[in-house]
């Protein structure tokens, strides 16, 4: 039996799974994007172990860089992946969110077939994806895991004032968000964000 390889090109990492014969984890590897995809992409696979002589590997790429990846392999674009990934992962469920470094993406799955039945993303707006809660942690001064802490404490969310349209335009900070303030509730303020 081959082994597999998965490839997701993300928008920030670059991310690995080596998969056994059997099913079982093998490993997994995730590197930050510094300078180009294909570099990172070189990068990484060179931490991948070779596999034993005579066992094939077959390779599966997936995110938006899957591009990059020529060749006898698997091209799948990210719902799909995400469906395939949900079903092997989380048999039954019918409903998953996904947030990556510039996307976020709700699915709606029916679990006996696996059939993706609708979903819905950030489209052009990077609002509530990866960077955007990094971005959005800094300006509190914490960590992402710190922030993560904090929403998931908070009793309740934040207001955030003005238009979110702002958030997606290039160059422009958030719009101010209740308690965004000196002595403002901070726990509200990172679950408006996190949420």
């Amino acid at each position: 039996m081959p082994h597999a390889l998965g490839i997701d090109i993300g928008s920030v990492a670059v991310k690995l799974a080596l998969v056994g014969p059997e099913g079982e984890l093998l490993g997994v590897w995730c590197r930050p994007i510094v300078g180009q995809s294909a570099e990172t992409l070189g990068q990484i696979i060179a931490e991948v172990p070779k596999p034993p002589a005579g066992i094939a590997v077959r390779i599966g790429v997936t995110g938006s860089g899957r591009e990059l990846v020529r060749g006898p392999v698997w091209q799948e674009c990210e719902l799909g992946a995400l469906t395939r990934a949900i079903a092997v992962l989380c048999p039954g469920a019918t409903t998953a969110i996904e947030i990556g470094g510039h996307a976020a993406r709700f699915v709606v799955m029916e679990p006996r077939s696996n059939t993706l039945l609708e979903y819905g993303s950030n489209q052009q707006c990077a609002a509530g994806s990866g960077s955007f809660l990094e971005q959005q942690a800094g300006r509190l001064g914490l960590d992402v895991e710190s922030f993560s802490q904090l929403a998931a404490e908070a009793p309740r969310g934040a207001t955030v004032a003005g238009p979110m349209q702002r958030v997606c335009e290039v160059g422009h900070d958030p719009p101010p968000a209740e308690g965004d303030t000196p002595g403002g509730d901070r726990l509200r303020l990172v679950l408006g964000h996190g949420a």
